[in-house]
């Protein structure tokens, strides 16, 4: 008895101190549902690319010209946003795709891609420019979850507070199945206190696992992109 009041006492306790981690969680994995639900649906719900890169994009044009290098590439960016803290360049894979220069601007709980310039891989002329505070309401929410959920929006600081509580949730989760079974381990086997919600329970978490696993493996690079040759 004053064994499972012990663990009793900590898992109440740990529970109480990360009720504001639980919550987070919650709010954002019920967004990361909605927003699948949108994307199954083909509703839109981000901000249209500007009117030059769907013009770029639909000329499928060809280009026999070099594409512009990193350093063109950074500084044409930097020129159009002075105030953007580039942290990502991304080619296409053609000339027909522009390049796209993301990074932050002193915005609050926003993701890299909230910030962007859109650049000409052939010319190096830049086509457009996405600010983070211009975003309206829905965008926003997306490009906020991200840091919410994954807590990398203040460095290593909030990286390891977040480490932190998720490992105590996954703990109190553990605690938990231990404590009911010390409940009735005198009066029940495993399958008998499983039942069938455990089985299922378990099953579930299996398929999720290698569900996840079969669908990360199948992210490609791809064979061919339009950028300079490094090296």
């Amino acid at each position: 008895m004053h064994k499972r009041n012990g663990w009793a006492d900590w898992h109440k306790l740990v529970g109480l101190w990360s009720t504001w981690f639980i919550a987070v969680m919650a709010v954002t994995g019920l967004w990361y549902l909605i927003e699948h639900g949108l994307q199954t649906a083909k509703v839109d719900h981000y901000v249209a690319e500007p009117t030059k890169v769907i013009a770029l994009k639909q000329s499928a044009s060809t280009s026999n010209m070099m594409p512009i290098s990193l350093t063109a590439a950074y500084e044409a960016a930097q020129q159009a946003f002075p105030s953007l803290d580039i942290r990502y360049i991304g080619y296409g894979q053609k000339a027909a795709q522009p390049i796209e220069v993301r990074g932050y601007n002193n915005d609050i709980l926003l993701r890299l891609r909230a910030n962007r310039v859109y650049i000409n891989a052939s010319t190096g002329a830049v086509l457009g420019i996405q600010k983070g505070q211009d975003l309206p309401f829905v965008p926003r929410i997306k490009d906020t979850a991200d840091p919410l959920h994954f807590g990398n929006f203040a460095g290593l600081g909030t990286k390891f507070i977040w480490a932190i509580f998720g490992s105590l949730m996954s703990g109190v989760s553990g605690v938990g199945i231990y404590m009911s079974w010390l409940r009735v381990k005198r009066k029940a086997t495993v399958s008998s206190w499983l039942g069938v919600s455990g089985y299922i329970a378990i099953g579930l978490v299996i398929g999720s696992v290698v569900i996840t696993s079969v669908s990360v493996s199948e992210r490609s690079v791809p064979k061919q992109l339009y950028a300079p040759v490094l090296g």
